[in-house]
Order: structure tokens, then C-alpha cells, then sequence
């Protein structure tokens, strides 16, 4: 059974026992509900897109959450992943852009049950601080899934406070890579979103 059909199933057996003062106002309420569903959406438009997203997510056996409360840690992980991938190549075929509100709309259905949190920042970090030669050679790479990054700025002495950030990084010419000095404890990465589970960058 669909999780969509549990929970309104779910609806169905608690509604027998609802206050009959209770059901006579869900009934008829003072104001349409549509208006309602409208400024919650932020507008029609957005209600409209949302429904149909809904739609495409519900009629599509691969994006199941069926027997989801059911999984260890690691099989809802590897299902996150595995739906964040799909989600990429949906959103492709139906031609959603990647700053459409389809996105926003899919990301927000599946809540927390997506991976590659962090790799969405990682991006932003290769086009916002990147030179033209670095977005070229890394950022199609890491909108493809091809590289996984993630974002470690939270040191567990600072936070995200970057002035007081203790950790270096100094690039060495001759090896071609930088050399990370983490001096003290408290310079520790700390909430790196992902690192060494799924990113490799």
C-alpha cells in the first residue's frame, strides 16, 4: 500500500470519532478554503505548480516512501540518496529548472528525506567564489552528481563565526595540493553535512 493511501486511510478511521460540532465547522467554514490554500501556497500560481508536483510524486511508483518507518538509519540514507538522484533526472525529463518552483515544491514534499543536503552549498561555493577556469572545470562536474562536495566552514570552537576560524589551508606547488593544518581541538570540523558518507570533495 502507497503512503499516501495509509495516511488517508488513517484519515478516514480517526474521522468516525470527530466531534459532530467539530465536523458541522469543517464543513463550512467562514472562508473559502481555496483562498486559503492560495496565501499559504504564496498565490494560485504557486498552488497550482504544487498540486501538479504532487501529482507527479504520487503517480510515480519511484518516489514510494512505502514502509519507510520501517527501514534502518542506513536504508533510509541509501533511499535518500537514491530518491535525490531520481529527483535530478525527473525534474530533466519534465523540463523543471533547477531554480523553478518545482524544486522547491518536490524538496519540501519529501522533507527530510533527501540526501545531498550540504552539496547544494558546495555548488554555490564553486560559482560564487570560483574563477571562470575553476566554475568551467568543477561546476557542471557537481551539478551532474559526477563530484559530491560538501561544506565545512563550522569549526567546533567557532560555529560559522569566520574570523575566529583557526584551521588553514595553504597550497603547495610542487604536490599540486593544499595542506590542511588543523592546530587545535577546538579547530575541529564539526557538522560537516555529509562528509565521508557521501562526499568525496
Amino acid at each position: 500500500m502507497a503512503w499516501w493511501n495509509v495516511q488517508r486511510d488513517f484519515r478516514k478511521a480517526i474521522s468516525q470519532d470527530v466531534n459532530p460540532d467539530l465536523a458541522k465547522e469543517r464543513k463550512a467554514p467562514p472562508f473559502p478554503l481555496e483562498t486559503l490554500t492560495n496565501i499559504l501556497d504564496g498565490g494560485a500560481e504557486n498552488t497550482r505548480v504544487r498540486r501538479m508536483v504532487e501529482a507527479v510524486v504520487h503517480s510515480d511508483p519511484l518516489f514510494s516512501r512505502e514502509n519507510i518507518y520501517f527501514q534502518t538509519l542506513t536504508e533510509r540514507y541509501e533511499g535518500a540518496i537514491r530518491r535525490s538522484i531520481y529527483i535530478k533526472k525527473k525534474m530533466a525529463l519534465l523540463g523543471w529548472k533547477e531554480d523553478g518552483p518545482e524544486k522547491k515544491f518536490i524538496y519540501r514534499l519529501f522533507g527530510g528525506e533527501v540526501g545531498f543536503n550540504i552539496h547544494g552549498v558546495f555548488i554555490n561555493c564553486i560559482l560564487g567564489l570560483g574563477s571562470d577556469e575553476q566554475i568551467a572545470k568543477w561546476a557542471t562536474l557537481a551539478e551532474n552528481y559526477q563530484i559530491i562536495g560538501t561544506y565545512a566552514q563550522t569549526e567546533l570552537g567557532h560555529g560559522t563565526y569566520l574570523r575566529g576560524l583557526e584551521t588553514t589551508a595553504t597550497f603547495n606547488v610542487a604536490s599540486q595540493e593544499f595542506i590542511l593544518n588543523t592546530p587545535t581541538i577546538s579547530a575541529a570540523k564539526w557538522w560537516p553535512g555529509d562528509l565521508g558518507r557521501s562526499e568525496e570533495h
